[in-house]
């Protein structure tokens, strides 16, 4: 933002420098070559009073000639011509003039545009001669009202010119010099503004991540951004305090739960000796429902844990393949109970960044989630996969079956807390709606991802995304990918 200031500011001071210069330094350089050709048309005039009486006769008088040698000398010249343009006075000592005495200019342009327009003609050329451009005036000399001759002036633009490459430097200096100003001052507003909404960004990007403490800090800018910045604190104390609230409120009744939901089955244990056999399978389902909320309550309790921030301060590299194995060893006996293959494929040396007892919990209820659909599939042959695949900065892991799968309405619902597919079916190893949600809230910790995909022939591919624990992060996911 800093930058984006900084060059703005830039860009609105050239542009005017742009608008004010240009003009200024053009109109300098008019008004230079003006001021050339307003001299040379007055000493035109005044060599044409002076010499009326030689051009009248066509005979240069000695004293006209002396005249305009001792005041035209150096670089300015004049030309004095007869009505048929016949060259009688020249103030030029160069022997190797081109209009040297006698010599006829009827044909010049300025000398037949003024015997034309009976005006004074001014104009500029380049001379080839002297290798620089000439300013030059031609005057009438008139008697009784009638031209009987032309003067003629000229003189080099050179100083004009260095005059005017004078003034351009002298406005690049003064721009170059408003510029660094600029700059300057430039650099110290922007960070004024850019810094405490820059602040206020990191802030407000850590809160979403689930930072509930943090909070923009006080460096001052503005009084807008200031004003806005105390609102984002406001903010943030009153949602911080209210996901507190929750947390604490889900985890003490999950607590205060588990006593009486504990006491409650035992005595109905108890009572299996003590009923009919028409009322065993009440019984049964009565224990089975208090199972299942026992379960319930268990999997609030962990969505509870998940939901509290940890960032990466618990992170670590994991070595997945012995980590995969393991899980796979500790389903096994109840993978072969069911007649359920299970494998696993990774290869040596992967790491991913997470937290052991996290993952472990992530890994275990997608595996619970496959048995439970493969316990409804009914197929003979029932697989459960666990496959490691590398990419350049992360890890997928894959927990893929066979069973039924998800269509891509259910896919987009399944994350959503308490959904289940089959709300009737509540056996099994999950049955609660929760362990989804459950895994995508212990992956944001890790700020790693989870999507439901389908697998080929049938069934559900559950991608697990994490970062690879030998790869640094060039940029990590600030929400779980649902």
């Amino acid at each position: 933002m800093t930058r984006r200031l900084l060059a703005s500011y830039l860009a609105i001071t050239l542009a005017v420098l742009a608008i004010l210069t240009y003009p200024l330094g053009v109109n300098y350089k008019k008004r230079r070559v003006s001021e050339l050709t307003h001299g040379l048309v007055q000493d035109a005039f005044l060599v044409a009073s002076q010499v009326e009486e030689s051009v009248d006769s066509a005979t240069p008088r000695t004293t006209d000639s002396d005249w305009i040698h001792a005041n035209f000398q150096g670089e300015l010249r004049a030309v004095v011509l007869t009505r048929d343009g016949t060259v009688i006075l020249d103030s030029s000592q160069d022997a190797d003039a081109l209009e040297k005495l006698g010599t006829n200019m009827a044909d010049r342009p300025e000398v037949v545009d003024m015997f034309a327009s009976r005006s004074v003609v001014t104009g500029h050329r380049r001379s080839n001669t002297l290798g620089t451009d000439l300013a030059f005036v031609v005057v009438p000399v008139v008697r009784a009202d009638t031209i009987i001759g032309a003067v003629r002036l000229s003189f080099p633009t050179t100083a004009v010119q260095s005059d005017v490459v004078d003034f351009w430097r002298a406005i690049a200096l003064t721009s170059l010099v408003s510029l660094v100003l600029v700059t300057a001052i430039g650099v110290v507003i922007s960070r004024y503004v850019a810094r405490p909404i820059k602040e206020l960004e990191r802030a407000a990007v850590a809160f979403g991540d689930g930072q509930l403490d943090r909070r923009a800090p006080d460096v001052g800018g503005p009084p807008e951004v200031v004003s806005l910045r105390s609102a984002f604190n406001r903010t943030a104390d009153g949602l911080e305090r209210l996901v507190r609230r929750q947390q604490t409120f889900i985890a003490d009744a999950s607590h205060q739960l588990r006593t009486p939901l504990t006491g409650l089955r035992l005595r109905l244990e108890n009572l299996e000796g003590d009923v009919t056999e028409q009322g065993r399978e009440d019984l049964e389902q009565a224990v089975a429902q208090t199972d299942r909320l026992s379960r319930l309550v268990d999997g609030l309790l962990t969505l509870a844990r998940a939901d509290r921030p940890t960032g990466w301060n618990d992170c670590q590299p994991v070595l997945l393949q012995p980590f995969l194995e393991a899980r796979t060893t500790d389903w096994e006996p109840f993978a072969s109970e069911r007649s359920i293959s299970m494998t696993c494929t990774c290869a040596p040396g992967l790491m991913v960044m997470s937290n052991t007892d996290r993952l472990s919990q992530v890994i275990d209820n997608l595996i619970a989630n496959s048995f439970d659909a493969l316990g409804q599939a009914g197929r003979e042959s029932q697989i459960i996969q666990l496959l490691a695949v590398a990419e350049t900065e992360h890890i997928d892991i894959h927990v893929v079956d066979n069973g039924p799968g998800l269509s891509v309405a259910e896919r987009a619902r399944a994350f959503d807390r308490f959904w289940r597919k089959d709300p009737s079916q509540t056996d099994g190893f999950g049955g609660t709606g929760l362990g989804l949600s459950i895994a995508a809230s212990m992956l944001a910790a890790d700020k790693g991802t989870i999507r439901l995909e389908q697998a080929q022939g049938g069934g559900l591919d559950v991608v697990v995304r994490l970062h690879r624990g030998d790869v640094p992060a060039r940029k990590a996911y600030s929400k779980p990918h649902r």
